[in-house]
């Protein structure tokens, strides 16, 4: 799921007055106790949270950007154009329906026809209860007013059973009374009345049922519950899923909600009407009916669980099927790819959608940009339109109007010819009654449901005129009359900013487009992506595969170039399968940066757009491997890039700095292969001493090219100077006895004095873990009384993650409150955590892998360590103690450390001491971390 910013730098920002140092990120992004009714502790004050701005001052001020999609003006021309009569299917952390918004369509009908829960976060174990009198004992919570149950089904069978809050996560989210706390058990009955299965709950708290309303199956009555605390509001509204079981057991029961908040907002963006009770504050396509398909466990972050996107995919498609009315399927979902076209997940979605030609499916690029090779899967099936990030005009004071820029969050292309397109990534919309005071949300998240908005309204127009629906022509019209920043490359924007108007004016001719599928040659990538600058003197030319799949003749486009560096014939004639040579001139290739370029394939009918699209991007880092960096770069045109060839376990510095006083610009870091650095990634970057900076520890540098970015905020465009300072030494150490060995090898040739340090400053374990299918797994922990920090690393085989669709990892404590989490987005991912002081207590790492197959025959492997930092390390006494250094250039010494003096606090069971070593050199320190396990293994490069 897509990630949150600040409502105090939003509302600044809206009024015209925000500060500049606090830089917004996507919010999550997504894809996150027993009490019994005789003894609840008394609740705490509530504290009623406020909405960052009333909904009229969000609607009058353009805080839904319809504007800049033109939905507005559509709206104008066609007004009976706006969804009515299609399904966007949300795939999504679910759908809350307690805020006005999401309760009738334009035409007055229900807007939500389903809400089902696939991801089993809310399922209820449901057994025989048996009532004593008036009263029932249900999991330990006794409930009286049984008579109520009675009237509907007088002599059973009756089941009951218990949902524990803290299973949902954390407060107010997982709060689903509202008290204040989230460690409440709350009883359910169920029963089957004469119209079929009915759920009760005491909703009101009060320890009785007698005046509590059932509610049965969302798709057979529409009906809802929500428990509350004495006269407040219901803060979250459920939904029941319930049906039989396959024997004569209890039935199958799902309690369906959205404790993240997330699948709300997405809903309201793509078919709000009249939010918040304001007539005419609309999301994109108010007239379209909804499907809430919940496919993440919200409580560890908001992951997708194993199956759980194809079980939703092939249940919206069954539902349309079965009332003859055209799908849109929006997937605000996704996780970073490690090898760009492998994924499953990818497979399964480009399967599905082609067999169901009709049926749309849009998703979100990913929030990992401005670095390139940064979109996630499934954004990155062939099939699906992805959909990146604009930043409104209007979600900043000092814009001009109509001067949105690419979000720097909104993730970009490279191996993949992606995304398609554009849509703002900010939109004020409908949340649930917990999360007062986020109306704001902001990610790709949000761009892809603009965009599913837009093509209901594109169906809905298409299917009152009678005309068929074929989704890889609506993709065309979308593609083809999007509005391009003309600063951009394709792999920042796809063909630019969505036009409704423009879309439905390119349908209405009925154009006839094929469609044409485009790989590199010998790959699964549909774009040529050179990451590393040109290697060889050969590496000059690229082949594409062109396939017409059904063609029966071949047919002869025209090929034209966006570039003069990039060239290929006049023309192609392609039947069945073809195939086109692309060849770059390295001549124009050598000053550092990026360059992209896109050879575009024209069929007979030129108004129809391009039949294909052959895309190229080539990077041409600074320097050698280690060589420093100094360049000035612009972010006129929305983000400079700096390339840089780092070394493997050798430590490096990125400064940023803004050239001016006045302006903040926002940096990012990016490793080799385009995944976010494992560390700090996003920084603000000011001006002087409010420059920010990159610290990479050695045992976190890889050898290859790493991207440094730096953006400005909307409506605003400024320099940057970015220097990478490299290690002047490579660190080594070798354990001898009661000593450490450190040895320094002088990379460079200048000789280099400085003082060499190393302590203990924690400790450390490392565990290889394997598990099967897609069953939690929890990893017993002991935090020792002196951590304060806790950092976990976890790293899966390459060869194994294009099988996933999420990885989840929690640090959880032992009263099941989860103290940090942080979902894989790629292969490698860090969890850290500051942590309490307070005496040794448990703790456990659960791990909840979610694959895109279901079934339970699936192993994976995952290496882990974790490491716990004391608050000072204790400092190695030198053997001669000397601490100065002198290393002649390209000279390598050893000097020795006393490991006589051990670290002043109890290591858990199976840990071994934490270390790091140090360089202080000039005004820069150059650092290592190593272990001090036995026997200390050797942590030569």
């Amino acid at each position: 799921m897509s990630h949150s910013i600040s409502p105090a730098w939003l509302l600044a920002a809206v009024l015209g007055c925000a500060p500049a140092v606090q830089a917004p990120r996507p919010s999550v992004d997504p894809i996150q106790g027993e009490g019994q009714v005789a003894v609840v502790p008394p609740a705490p004050v509530r504290v009623e949270p406020q909405r960052i701005a009333p909904p009229e001052f969000a609607r009058e001020n353009g805080l839904m950007p319809l504007e800049a999609t033109r939905v507005t003006e559509h709206a104008r021309m066609f007004p009976d154009a706006d969804g009515r009569g299609v399904i966007i299917a949300i795939l999504d952390s679910g759908i809350d329906l307690s805020t006005p918004g999401l309760q009738m369509t334009s035409t007055g009908d229900p807007k939500v026809l389903d809400l089902r829960d696939f991801s089993g976060e809310g399922r209820v174990s449901l057994e025989a209860v048996r009532p004593d009198g008036d009263q029932v004992s249900v999991g330990g919570v006794r409930l009286a007013g049984f008579g109520r149950v009675r009237a509907l089904n007088a002599n059973g069978p009756w089941y009951g059973g218990t949902l524990h809050e803290l299973v949902l996560g954390a407060a107010p989210g997982a709060d689903l009374d509202g008290n204040g706390r989230n460690t409440d058990t709350l009883a359910v009955i169920v029963t089957r009345a004469s119209d079929g299965w009915v759920l009760f709950a005491d909703t009101d708290r009060d320890g009785s049922l007698a005046n509590e309303r059932p509610a049965r199956d969302y798709l057979v009555a529409r009906e809802t519950f929500a428990w509350r605390t004495a006269n407040q509001p219901a803060q979250i509204t459920i939904a029941v899923n319930v049906s039989p079981a396959a024997g004569d057991g209890p039935p199958v029961l799902d309690l369906f909600m959205d404790q993240s908040s997330h699948g709300t907002h997405v809903a309201a963006i793509a078919a709000g009407r009249d939010m918040f009770g304001v007539r005419g504050f609309d999301g994109v396509a108010p007239g379209a009916m909804l499907l809430g398909l919940k496919i993440s466990n919200n409580a560890h972050g908001g992951l997708s669980v194993t199956g759980s996107k194809l079980a939703a995919m092939d249940y919206a498609i069954r539902f349309a099927r079965q009332r003859n009315l055209p799908l849109v399927m929006n997937l605000s979902f996704g996780v970073g790819n490690e090898a760009e076209g492998t994924a499953r997940i990818d497979a399964i979605v480009d399967s599905v959608l082609t067999a169901n030609p009709d049926v749309v499916m849009v998703t979100s690029a990913g929030n990992h940009g401005p670095g390139l090779s940064t979109l996630g899967f499934p954004a990155s099936a062939r099939l699906p339109i992805a959909v990146g990030a604009t930043w409104p005009a209007a979600f900043s004071g000092d814009a001009e109007p109509g001067s949105d820029i690419i979000a720097f969050f909104s993730a970009r292309g490279g191996e993949m010819a992606k995304p398609e397109v554009l849509a703002p990534g900010f939109a004020y919309a409908t949340v649930p009654g917990f999360d007062t005071g986020e109306e704001v949300k902001n990610g790709t998240s949000m761009s892809s449901p603009h965009v599913a908005g837009i093509v209901a309204r594109l169906m809905s127009a298409r299917r009152q005129a009678g005309q068929p629906i074929v989704a890889h022509q609506l993709k065309q019209a979308v593609m083809v009359t999007a509005r391009p920043f003309s600063d951009a490359a394709f792999v920042d924007q796809g063909t630019g900013t969505a036009d409704a108007v423009a879309a439905h004016q390119w349908l209405a001719a009925n154009r006839s487009v094929e469609d044409v599928l485009v790989t590199v040659s010998g790959s699964s990538h549909t774009a040529v992506w050179r990451g590393d600058g040109l290697r060889t003197a050969a590496d000059t030319m690229a082949r594409f595969t062109v396939r017409r799949p059904g063609a029966a003749s071949p047919l002869t486009y025209r090929l034209r170039s966006s570039a003069p560096w990039l060239r290929t014939a006049s023309s192609a004639a392609i039947g069945a399968t073809g195939e086109v040579t692309v060849r770059w001139d390295p001549a124009a290739l050598t000053q550092p940066g990026v360059y992209g370029a896109v050879v575009s394939g024209w069929g007979a009918d030129t108004t129809a757009g391009p039949a294909f699209r052959l895309v190229t991007t080539i990077v041409v880092p600074a320097g050698t491997v280690g060589e420093a960096v100094n360049q000035t770069i612009s972010t006129a045109g929305g983000v400079g890039r700096v390339f840089f060839r780092a070394d493997s376990a050798r430590s490096f510095d990125v400064r940023i700095s803004s050239t001016s006083p006045q302006r903040v610009l926002f940096g990012s870091l990016f490793q080799p292969g385009g995944q976010p650095n494992l560390g700090e990634s996003f920084i603000p970057a000011g001006f002087g001493q409010g420059a920010g900076e990159f610290a990479v520890d050695a045992r976190d540098a890889t050898r290859g090219t790493w991207q440094a970015t730096v953006a400005p905020p909307v409506g605003t465009s400024g320099s940057a100077t970015v220097e990478v300072f490299h290690s002047p030494v490579r660190i080594t150490t070798v354990r001898g006895g009661d000593s450490l060995i450190v040895g320094l090898h002088n990379l460079t040739g200048t000789a280099v004095e400085g003082e060499l340090f190393a302590g203990i400053v924690g400790a450390e374990r490392g565990m290889a873990l394997t598990g099967r299918g897609g069953d939690t797994r929890s990893i017993p922990l002991r935090i020792p009384s002196w951590a304060r920090r806790a950092v976990i690393d976890l790293t899966m085989p390459a060869e194994e993650w294009s099988r996933f669709t999420d990885f989840g990892a929690s640090l959880v404590g032992a009263d099941g409150q989860i103290i940090e989490s942080e979902p894989m987005n790629y292969r490698t991912a860090r969890l850290a955590a500051d942590l309490e002081e307070g005496a040794d207590r448990d703790a456990a790492l659960v791990l909840l892998p979610g694959f895109a197959d279901p079934g339970p025959e699936q192993s994976w492997h995952l290496a882990v360590t974790v490491r716990f930092y004391a608050a000072e390390p204790v400092l190695l006494e030198m053997a001669d103690g000397v601490r100065d250094i002198s290393v002649a250039a390209g000279a390598r010494v050893s000097r020795m450390m006393r490991l006589a003096a051990l670290p002043p606090w109890l290591l858990p069971d199976a840990f071994a001491p934490l270390g790091q070593v140090a360089v202080v050199i000039g005004d820069r320190l150059w650092s290592r971390e190593i272990s001090f396990a036995e026997p200390l293994m050797a942590v030569r490069p």
